[in-house]
């Protein structure tokens, strides 16, 4: 098991791409906010690139593609405290 934390700007839906993977699994955490993410069966999806070395593939949001996503809401999940020191 691995932990990547990334600090990012939100991309408009237009500029997104779906991901998957063969060796790993995404779990998504917030610190704070939301955004929606979706999510697709690239089984069912045609057309697509091989895997890469890595195990991974990259694909457009395209209307085929999308047809079949759901879309996700992730919410904040951490709580943060401030100290008053």
């Amino acid at each position: 098991m691995f932990i990547l934390i990334q600090c990012y700007e939100q991309r408009q839906r237009a500029k997104g791409r779906f991901e998957a993977h063969q060796r790993y699994t995404d779990l998504q955490s917030l610190s704070a906010g939301h955004e929606w993410i979706e999510v697709c069966d690239v089984q069912a999806q045609r057309g697509l690139p091989e895997f890469d070395d890595n195990g991974n593939i990259y694909f457009p949001l395209t209307a085929a593609s999308s047809a079949s996503a759901a879309s996700v809401r992730i919410k904040s999940s951490l709580n943060t405290c401030r100290s008053s020191a």
